[in-house]
Parts: structure tokens; C-alpha cells; sequence
């Protein structure tokens, strides 16, 4: 790769940006009562 060549500005361009949703603050991964709220987050894209 030549110095000063734009390939990697292009190449990396191309990967989406992908953003994150905060967790609730009041969840527990060991409370079963937020077993269907962690899988609904789970399965999301």
C-alpha cells in the first residue's frame, strides 16, 4: 500500500455501524421475572 492512498478511508466505509441499546438498570440476568425481556434483546438484529 502506497503512502497517502485512500483505500483504507473506502475499505472501511463500508462496514455498517452498528449501535447498542442500554440495558434497564433494574435488570437481573438471574431473576427469572426478566427471562423473556433478555431473550426479546438477544434476538434482535
Amino acid at each position: 500500500m502506497e503512502k497517502g492512498s485512500p483505500e483504507p478511508l473506502f475499505l472501511l466505509g463500508r462496514i455498517p455501524i452498528l449501535r447498542h441499546v442500554k440495558i434497564k438498570a433494574e435488570v437481573n440476568p438471574y431473576d427469572p421475572m426478566w427471562f423473556d425481556y433478555l431473550n426479546k434483546r438477544m434476538l434482535r438484529d
